[in-house]
């Protein structure tokens, strides 16, 4: 249950068998749907329904840049976007962010197929759509929706707190804290993951509320008992000279660096500097000896995804591509460290990716270099 939230249409036995007169039902092929001017081909064409557009949901959420999941049992699907959206075969009511909205007509299944109202979904995913009765053509104008307003939820940090304090916890005696959005019967949670000692939590906290839903114990069948022996910290090359080591046998100066990331992890018992750069067309990774600095390893590697701005329609930049990343994460550029952001071409859209880590977790945003909207985003342990 990757850095976004979660749209959900659900569907009960009941009616999975729902039932739409041919009267009721107009099968309209000449129906034409544009997104932002660029035509969208269905494999099943638009349907009227009760005078409403009607079109498969599969293909309509991912024109808007939704990934989309199917559950057969619950006739559930799940689809990750910038609103969290939750509807039911046959029901008129829908939720945008735990907002009610009436709909017109509900999803229906036929011949197999679910159908959701266009005009619906779009307009409640902050999109503008016209008809066009000459040319029988739904136009649909993407707006650039910097995501839900999230001001009514209790936050990751309160929610975290909440179940801590339910398992007599504290912040310093867990480990491998996860946190994400999630819809669990029809409301929506974070949905928390955490180990200390010899057990495993599991958690769900209503987010506006703040209601635990759900509460799981269960004892870790990985957990050893092993106490590590640390090394003397003072014996540490440091940060600054494995950085040194590492670029002077790369042969690249700091000032044309394009990111660079640096972490003390542990190989075969031994500490050692993870290090990570890009300069130019390449990519760098470096193993140092946090002892001896000594290079234990090194790789260089075209950049296939390297895409240089200066080739990028672009209106926003790579500065406030990290600005729009950091306020969304409550975080300023002095607060983190391994702050980077790369241009990118994801199915011919161009993307910046930023990345940073702060209070043990690591950052990674998705965002259009075009709109500045955050397309995806996630919030991971640091390991």
């Amino acid at each position: 249950m990757k850095l976004g939230k979660n749209i959900v249409v659900a569907g009960v036995a009941a009616v999975m068998a729902l039932n739409v007169s041919s009267a009721a039902l107009a099968k309209s092929s000449d129906i034409s749907v544009k997104l932002n001017g660029r035509s969208v081909e269905f494999d099943v064409p638009p349907m009227i329904i009760n005078d409403r557009t009607m079109v498969p949901m599969r293909k309509i959420f991912e024109e808007f840049n939704y990934s989309v999941e199917w559950n057969g049992d619950s006739k559930t699907i799940t689809a990750s976007g910038t609103n969290s959206v939750y509807m039911i075969i046959g029901n008129n009511t829908m939720q945008v962010d735990g907002k009610k909205i009436t709909m017109d007509t509900p999803p229906q299944i036929i011949d197999g197929r679910t159908l959701i109202p266009l005009r619906a979904l779009a307009e409640s995913i902050g999109c503008e759509v016209d008809w066009e009765g000459s040319s029988r053509t739904v136009k649909i104008k993407s707006t650039a929706a910097q995501g839900s307003n999230n001001s009514s939820l209790i936050g990751e940090e309160k929610a975290k707190g909440i179940a801590l304090r339910h398992a007599g916890l504290s912040a310093n005696n867990i480990s491998d804290f996860r946190i994400k959005l999630d819809y669990e019967n029809g409301v929506q949670v974070y949905e928390m993951h955490f180990r200390s000692g010899e057990y495993e939590y599991e958690y769900d906290v209503d987010v506006n509320s703040g209601n635990i839903l759900k509460s799981e114990k269960e004892f870790d069948d990985d957990y050893k008992n092993v106490t590590p022996q640390p090394k003397p910290q003072d014996s540490l090359i440091g940060e600054d000279k494995a950085k040194e080591t590492a670029l002077k046998h790369a042969g690249v100066s700091n000032g044309n660096l394009r990111y660079f990331n640096i972490k003390l992890d542990t190989e075969d018992g031994n500490k050692v500097y993870d290090i990570d750069f890009a300069s130019g067309d390449y990519e760098y990774d470096y193993e140092v000896n946090a002892i001896t600095g000594e290079i234990l390893n090194s790789e260089k590697e075209y950049d296939d995804d390297f895409v240089r701005s200066s080739s990028v329609n672009s209106s926003v930049n790579e500065t406030k591509a990290k600005e729009i990343a950091l306020k969304h994460a409550g975080l300023t550029a002095e607060k983190v460290t391994g702050l980077k952001a790369e241009i990118d071409n994801d199915d011919g859209r161009s993307v910046y990716e930023v990345e940073f880590r702060y209070g043990g977790y690591e950052y990674n945003y998705d965002i259009d270099a075009k709109t500045g909207s955050i397309i995806e985003y996630d919030k991971d342990i640091d390991d």
